[in-house]
This record gives C-alpha cells, sequence and structure tokens, in this order.
C-alpha cells in the first residue's frame, strides 16, 4: 500500500483507501489545534512545541512558519484566510497572513 500515509486514522491503512502525502514542512511534535479557511486554500496547525505553520494545500506547500511566544492551546482562522487566533493560557496573539504571487 504506497499510498498509506502512516498514523493518519488509525497504524493499519485500509485496502484500496487513498491516503497519500499531500504536504510538506510538517510539524515536529503533537498538534495541539488545527484551522482551515472556508474560501482559499488554507490550512493551518499548532504544536505543543510552540511551532505554528500555514500550508497552501492545493499548491502543496507551507507558506507561512513561525514559532509562539508561548504554548498555543487553541488555534482558528478566518474564512478568508487572512487572519490566524492562537490562545495561550492568558493571552490571544493575532497574526496576519499575506499571500504574495
Amino acid at each position: 500500500m504506497p499510498n498509506c500515509l502512516p498514523h493518519a486514522c488509525s497504524p493499519v491503512c485500509q485496502e484500496g483507501e487513498p491516503f497519500r502525502r499531500l504536504l510538506g514542512g510538517f510539524l515536529t511534535s503533537r498538534v495541539v489545534g488545527l484551522a482551515a479557511a472556508s474560501s482559499v486554500p488554507l490550512v493551518a496547525a499548532a504544536a505543543e512545541d510552540r511551532q505554528l505553520r500555514v500550508w497552501h494545500y492545493e499548491a502543496r506547500r507551507c507558506v507561512a512558519a513561525l514559532q509562539a511566544p508561548d504554548e498555543v492551546l487553541c488555534l482558528d482562522m478566518h474564512p478568508g484566510g487572512q487572519l490566524l487566533a492562537a490562545g495561550m493560557y492568558d493571552k490571544m496573539r493575532m497574526y496576519g497572513i499575506v499571500l504574495v504571487g
């Protein structure tokens, strides 16, 4: 099963399931937040080690990566994809996302 993405849903992929790696620039620790824009092809993730990444899933590439000042507990993205909100224990950060080209 060469198109199987390990641990995507379970340790064992079912015969005929179309799992395949779509994006590069992966997070290196446990994912704690995930958000997607509804009108543009962007998805964002936050990891336990404070990494934040934004991917353009149609272009299949990471378009933004940064280190949050504190551990991120929750994440949300504006439907248009231009803002990313990251919630920490005692504060919230808003990040503007500007894509060029």
